[in-house]
């Protein structure tokens, strides 16, 4: 999902009343790397330094892992909303 269609689903389900921290879009993955994700994480979810620390470390290897098979992996991953 690009970023317009990730803006469009959680404007979508905001209006149906769903509070809505994150919706991952490809775009900003690709963009940002894992430090923009887990930054927009901890702004979405009000978490903390230490937080931060271990999300880095979790997505960390699966950055190595998109990187190197992105292409397998976008063909069976789901949008995530949260």
């Amino acid at each position: 999902m690009n970023r317009r269609e990730a803006q469009e689903i959680k404007r979508s389900l905001e209006l149906e009343g769903y509070k809505i921290a994150f919706v991952q879009d490809m775009e900003s993955l690709k963009e940002n790397g894992v430090n923009g994700l887990v930054k927009e994480y901890v702004r979405g979810y009000g978490l903390n330094r230490e937080d931060e620390r271990d999300l880095i470390d979790y997505f960390k290897d699966w950055e190595i892992l998109r990187q190197c098979c992105g292409k397998a992996i976008r063909m069976v991953s789901l949008p995530v909303y949260c």
